[in-house]
């Protein structure tokens, strides 16, 4: 069985006063899975995620056992 927690931040789509606010959060898990214990991430490329409905089949599959991050910037959050 796979759990899937929800923490709403706006992290989505956040205001423009939070515009660091996913750089911050992609800087810290790349720091944490350089650590020797390794964090518990999987990260998903720009080729797994531009099909919304294939990934969603590979969630329901259980294809992702650790946390879930984008390792690329969606193009639709332009950096500042």
């Amino acid at each position: 069985m796979n759990h899937v927690v929800v923490r709403w931040s706006m992290r989505l789509n956040p205001p423009a006063h939070l515009w660091w606010i996913n750089d911050h959060a992609r800087a810290g898990l790349e720091k944490m899975s350089t650590c020797a214990a390794r964090a518990p991430v999987d990260w998903l490329a720009e080729h797994e995620t531009n099909q919304p409905h294939d990934l969603g089949e590979r969630l329901r599959a259980g294809r992702y056992t650790r946390a879930v991050a984008f390792s690329q910037r969606p193009a639709h959050l332009k950096q500042r």
